[in-house]
């Protein structure tokens, strides 16, 4: 975001885990948005350019690995962190093959998602709201 603050999108149909990524990003300093389903975040049109995306990998509808590849061919270049609760020798070629900053098996220690985001965009110094 142009305000200097990160911003991550958080795509995952478990609202519980959905809503505990949010809280711990919001600690963090970093600003988000969660979204139940792949087809939500296509059809917002308000949502801003994120630095980072956090992306399930088996959501209801369309995959993250889907999603992932549909943003690819559209031009955006978002770093990208998947996570599962259901790891599949599969997935994880996948997702690696895709160029993801990370891959992160449910359940995951929040440091090491945050760690991820820090990798994911640069490095850059959370600005934290005022």
């Amino acid at each position: 975001m142009s305000d200097g603050r990160t911003y991550v999108a958080v795509v995952d149909d478990d609202d519980s885990f959905a809503r505990a990524i949010s809280r711990l990003l919001r600690a963090a300093g970093i600003e988000s948005v969660v979204f139940a389903s792949a087809e939500a975040f296509l059809r917002d049109p308000t949502r801003p350019a994120a630095d980072c995306l956090v992306l399930d990998i088996q959501l209801g509808g369309m995959s993250g690995l889907d999603l992932h590849r549909r943003l690819s061919s559209q031009g955006e270049i978002t770093p990208v962190i998947f996570v599962t609760a259901h790891d599949e020798p599969d997935s994880r070629v996948q997702a690696h093959e895709a160029g993801c900053v990370a891959y992160l098996r449910k359940p995951f220690r929040g440091e090491l998602l945050l760690e991820a985001i820090r990798h994911a965009v640069g490095g850059k110094p959370e600005t934290p709201k005022p």
